[in-house]
């Protein structure tokens, strides 16, 4: 038989430890579990905020844009800064902004009670959107108050302006307005 040599730790190691190797027989105790990686609470934390886990795929892409990585998710709240078009805003009441972000796509819900004068708007502005877009994207947005029509919502490329209007351009002095908008970001 084969002869060799182990040798042991001269303490007795910490609860839920292991006895590793470090392939010449000398052992050691050692955390269970992944390195890079905590617990708490049942949580897992990784040791780095731009480590990820992967997803739906059993082998990591190297690149630096990997498709299968999700190493990014917030939710969070933002303030709103409102604008008119065609009239002049007199009030902006019970303003709210809510948002997630998953990797590089945005989905904020966002809304007030707008109220102007000296003209119709044509259109709202929501100048605070909490992530600058990436590309063009259209959303949907409710005048749920007084007139119950729908409004389409939009973003331009490199903009952080949602832009609000009823799509048979015609809006009211005192909109109740909410919108949500899906958009993606650098």
């Amino acid at each position: 038989g084969a002869s060799y040599t182990l040798t042991f730790p001269n303490n007795d190691g910490n609860a839920n430890q292991f006895l590793q190797t470090n392939g010449s027989g000398v052992l050691s105790f050692a955390d269970a579990g992944l390195s890079n990686w905590s617990e708490n609470s049942g949580n897992l934390l990784p040791s780095n905020a731009s480590y990820g886990i992967y997803l739906g795929t059993n082998s990591a892409n190297s690149s630096s844009n990997p498709a299968n990585l999700l190493n990014d998710y917030e939710t969070g709240t933002f303030g709103t800064a409102w604008s008119v078009t065609g009239a002049t805003l007199n009030a902006v009441n019970s303003p709210y902004g809510a948002y997630t972000k998953i990797g590089t796509m945005v989905i904020a819900n966002f809304g007030a009670n707008i109220t102007t004068s000296s003209g119709t708007p044509t259109h709202y502005n929501m100048t605070a959107l909490p992530f600058q877009s990436d590309g063009a994207a259209i959303g949907s947005g409710f005048e749920f108050g007084q007139t119950t029509t729908y409004m389409l919502c939009n973003v331009a490329d490199n903009s952080s302006t949602a832009v609000l209007r009823k799509y048979d351009g015609g809006n009211i002095a005192s909109a109740y307005l909410q919108a949500t908008l899906v958009y993606r970001v650098d």
